[in-house]
């Protein structure tokens, strides 16, 4: 299924998005573009590395989780959290695809409210409900 996605075109002169290695630009691209529709990324790392080229360089866990998730989010500046679980939530994501409302009667806000009930983000979802 195809995803058509805003992007923010003024990142490029974001200091936070400047600051960041061109390694982390492209991770952040990534993550913006394969996660789903509420924010939420299940990370492989072996295949992130793959597709963007180059190591992370973080630390990883038996299970291939990032072992200090406190790394993630600090590089992120908070635009990440990881779950339990080890997915990773972009807060702000539905806020700039979406709006600052999410209506269970439009399909695809539902979509959305049923994604984070899924994942366990069922109070975030209260911030946005109409």
């Amino acid at each position: 299924m195809s995803k058509k996605r805003f992007t923010e075109t003024t990142k490029w002169t974001d200091k936070w998005f400047m600051d960041l290695t061109p390694i982390h630009k492209l991770l952040w691209l990534y993550l913006l573009d394969n996660c789903d529709n509420c924010g939420v990324f299940d990370p492989n790392m072996k295949l992130i590395e793959f597709v963007l080229g180059d190591d992370l360089g973080f630390t990883l866990d038996d299970n291939g989780f990032i072992e200090d998730k406190k790394e993630l989010e600090n590089i992120f500046n908070d635009r990440i959290r990881v779950m339990k679980g080890g997915k990773w939530f972009i807060p702000n994501y539905i806020l700039f695809q979406v709006g600052k409302e999410l209506n269970p009667n439009c399909k695809p806000h539902y979509n959305i409210i049923n994604l984070l009930e899924k994942h366990g983000l069922k109070d975030f979802a209260k911030g946005y409900l109409t």
